[in-house]
């Protein structure tokens, strides 16, 4: 399965990072491409060999100034508004307290896995980074809005 994913991922351009190893992994490959805004990782559990997990972190933390600057009803209401967003989302997730950091994932059964399948799951990891990106763009402006100082204008 793993020389079928390289292959999905070299086939539609994708680069890849250097070789990853994990704990737990029999192996898993980093890999990016120019239309996502994100790396990601797939890998074979060992624990769950017939799966594939595929995974991504994104890092907001050019928002972290607003996050801290708002009132902890505010952070928490911000807080559970993102996570409620992406329970519409078809994937894990996990949102860290201060907001500047997502885990999504998502695990694929080996023998149901198709190519379409495959990049199914990577769009779906993307809406969920998207979801949290555009939701903290609503709450404090846009990057281009937002001074060294970290206030939206």
């Amino acid at each position: 399965m793993r020389e079928r994913v390289k292959a999905w991922l070299s086939e539609s351009g994708c680069a890849f990072g250097k070789a990853a190893t994990e704990e737990g992994m029999n192996w898993l490959l980093e890999a990016s491409h120019d239309k996502l805004a994100f790396s990601f990782l797939v890998g074979e559990p060992v624990a769950e060999p017939e799966t594939l997990l595929v995974l991504t972190i994104a890092r907001f933390s050019e928002y972290e100034l607003q996050v801290k600057s708002v009132s902890a009803k505010e952070h928490r209401d911000l807080f559970y508004d993102i996570r409620f967003r992406l329970l519409s989302a078809d994937v894990a997730f996990d949102l860290a307290e201060d907001l500047c950091k997502i885990t999504v994932s998502q695990v694929l059964f080996q023998d149901e896995t198709t190519r379409g399948v495959f990049w199914r799951t990577i769009s779906e990891l993307s809406k969920a980074i998207l979801c949290v990106k555009w939701t903290l763009e609503e709450r404090f402006g846009s990057l281009d809005t937002i001074d060294s100082n970290g206030a939206a204008h």
